[in-house]
């Protein structure tokens, strides 16, 4: 049987208990029985959310490293094509062709503002305005908990599982 079986054939046997169909002799013995069915799935499904709790750990670990794996070649990428580039430029080189490579350099134009704090005043018409707009839940969990009164804002309790 399931779980979801088991709980809906516990909830039946309660409402038989209740309407007396189930003679009282027999309500302990069935009762064990059905509890015990419970403990077993539950103790399963249980170890079956550590395992998957375990794999997302080891997940996140290897990501990690994976990223950390990432920068630090990007890095080397990078520092390799800095190095070409001013090797180039201080030998006045700006395009070599080999069987495998095709290097060159290309014309690109970018904005560049020295000193933006500054250029933010003189501009600010040019410039994008974001408002973020956030609650601080904890701060005002606390003023809740402290006894004031906020409107639109209440203490939530609730039963959070607990797996160990």
């Amino acid at each position: 049987m399931t779980l979801y079986e088991i709980t809906d054939t516990y909830k039946n046997f309660l409402e038989m208990v209740e309407t007396g169909e189930i003679p009282e002799e027999a309500i302990a013995d069935t009762l064990e029985g059905l509890q015990g069915d419970f403990n077993d799935k539950a103790d399963n499904i249980a170890c079956m959310f550590k395992n998957l709790s375990a794999d997302v750990t080891a997940m996140k670990v290897e990501r990690d490293a994976l990223n950390d794996r990432i920068k630090s070649k990007q890095s080397k990428a990078d520092s390799l094509k800095h190095y070409l580039s001013e090797s180039m430029k201080a030998l006045e080189l700006f395009k070599i062709e080999t069987a495998r490579n095709a290097i060159s350099f290309r014309k690109s134009t970018s904005c560049f503002i020295a000193n933006e704090e500054d250029f933010k005043q003189k501009h600010s018409e040019l410039c994008n305005k974001e408002i973020v707009v956030s609650i601080p839940k904890a701060d005002i969990a606390k003023l809740l908990k402290d006894g004031q009164e906020i409107s639109g804002a209440e203490l939530k309790v609730s039963q959070n599982l607990q797996i160990k």
